[in-house]
């Protein structure tokens, strides 16, 4: 089955964007920008404030429906390589760069507007130093490799892990077709160790950290392809229930990493989570109720885009708190909400419309192009 017709792969998506967008504003709001800020206590908002683990999502599902809808790409032929690779570049350079373009062209007017800098979540994006080296770095997606971390939109850090999983997909795909899912496993635990042990000067050591979230990913979308495993709906609701509210009670300092002994990190904790949710959500064929499946549907389709540009919608409406002089607590959560959910997704819809579809059109038809004609009266492989 097509990844595209797995519905809860693509509504997990819009929830696991939604998570993050909920954790920036929480950020947003934790501080005063004048001494007469309300700071919210604890609400709804801090229960969601599962970010890290929204981006590990990303990383499973990603894994899971690469394997899904590339599970016979022929590794060996330099075609149908070079080709899935101009479809992954198309897929998220171009509304990347967009996105980029937007956040340094904003950088004067936040500087301008916001003030002197205090330290805040917001600022080391705008306010940070960099010049035309740190552009064509943050440009090639090599900047968690390099360094500078942080600069135009702290959520970028992501993108180059995900690109570079994408390069690493063959690899992990042949160690499929050889060992089954031990493949991914023992590629995954390599770059772990090369992390634990600090044997690669990397400014951000997450790409192998985190190399198990993509290769558990692709393990699933092997097993869903090959094997009939399936979980009872109530069991794989009631764990998906425990599992998001352990990482709630994480991500919220109720409950600390040492409490688990043998997990190492806090990224490794989300990002067992992660890959707990995707299989239980995956194999259980778990569904929304009717009036929640179109909105996350729609979220999980232009997900990407609104992972770029939320960032940018949050500063925008912090600048607001700070020139309209709007203290109080409900408030401010209403303000910095409005813009996070309605301005980005509506951002993002016009993202994904005019930029993030025409550049995914452009890389299948490259790749199309790359593709020998087909001899009359055989079917494509």
């Amino acid at each position: 089955m097509r990844a595209s017709e797995i519905e809860s792969l693509t509504w997990l998506r819009g929830l696991a964007a939604g998570v993050v967008v909920v954790s920036h504003s929480v950020r947003a709001l934790e501080v005063g920008y004048n001494p007469q800020d309300e700071i919210p206590g604890f609400n709804i908002l801090n229960a969601f404030d599962l970010g890290s683990l929204g981006v590990a999502l990303f990383f499973v599902l990603s894994g899971c429906t690469l394997t899904l809808s590339n599970y016979r790409l022929q590794v060996g032929s330099g075609r149908e390589l070079t080709g899935f690779y101009f479809k992954r570049f198309f897929r998220i350079w171009p509304a990347y760069v967009v996105a980029l373009a937007a956040y340094l062209a904003f950088r004067p007017v936040f500087q301008m507007l916001y003030g002197q800098p205090l330290g805040h979540w917001v600022e080391h994006q705008f306010f940070a130093p960099s010049d035309f080296n740190d552009l064509l770095i943050y440009l090639g997606l090599t900047f968690n490799i390099t360094g500078p971390s942080g600069l135009y939109n702290n959520a970028f850090w992501s993108l180059p892990v995900e690109f570079q999983y994408y390069l690493m997909f063959p690899l992990f795909l042949l160690s499929i077709r050889f060992t089954s899912i031990f493949g991914p496993a023992i590629i995954a635990a390599g770059m772990f160790f090369l992390a634990r042990f600090d044997v690669l000067p990397l400014d951000s050591k997450l790409v192998l950290v985190l190399a198990f979230t993509f290769a558990a990913g692709m393990a699933l979308g092997h097993l869903y392809s090959t094997r009939k495993l399936r979980l009872n709906r109530a069991f794989a609701l009631v764990m998906v229930v425990v599992i998001v509210a352990l990482a709630s009670l994480m991500a919220n300092n109720i409950v600390r990493i040492e409490f688990y002994r043998i997990i190492p990190s806090e990224w490794v904790f989300f990002g067992l989570c992660a890959v707990a949710l995707v299989t239980l959500i995956l194999f259980s064929d778990l569904r929304l109720p009717g009036f929640a499946r179109s909105p996350a549907l729609y979220l999980g389709k232009i997900s990407y885009s609104l992972y770029l540009y939320h960032n940018l919608l949050i500063a925008i409406a912090i600048l607001g708190l700070i020139h309209f002089g709007i203290h109080s607590e409900w408030a401010r959560i209403a303000w910095i909400c409005s813009w996070a959910f309605a301005g980005s997704i509506g951002l993002a819809a016009l993202s994904y419309r005019w930029i993030e579809s025409p550049g995914t059109r452009l890389g299948k038809k490259f790749a199309q192009m790359l593709m020998p004609a087909t001899k009359p009266g055989k079917e494509p492989t």
